[in-house]
């Protein structure tokens, strides 16, 4: 299953999306940092990622939320047939 960690910062408008070789883990811990902020001593938060980025700093007092994503095509734990958008076409006379 693939799993990812959405990082939502107060100034962005979309989340970080973090590859990691334990998910629950980190969204564990950035869930628990969350819960410790203060704005009067901000801390560097870095993590290390297998994906696309290697490295991600933020502020702690930048987060505004996690989120732990499954892969669609793996949530359900069958078909990875994807849906098509396209309406039926209809036959001519």
């Amino acid at each position: 299953m693939n799993t990812t960690v959405l990082v939502f910062l107060k100034s962005l408008a979309t989340p970080i999306v973090l590859f990691t070789e334990h998910p629950q883990h980190t969204y564990d811990e950035i869930k628990e940092l969350m819960k410790h902020v203060h704005a009067a001593t901000p801390k560097l938060i870095e993590k290390h990622t297998i994906g696309p980025l290697r490295y991600v700093s933020f502020w702690d007092t930048e987060l505004a939320g996690v989120a732990l994503q499954v892969d669609p095509a793996h949530a359900s734990g069958g078909s990875t047939k994807k849906a098509s958008t396209v309406p039926p076409k209809t036959p001519l006379k």
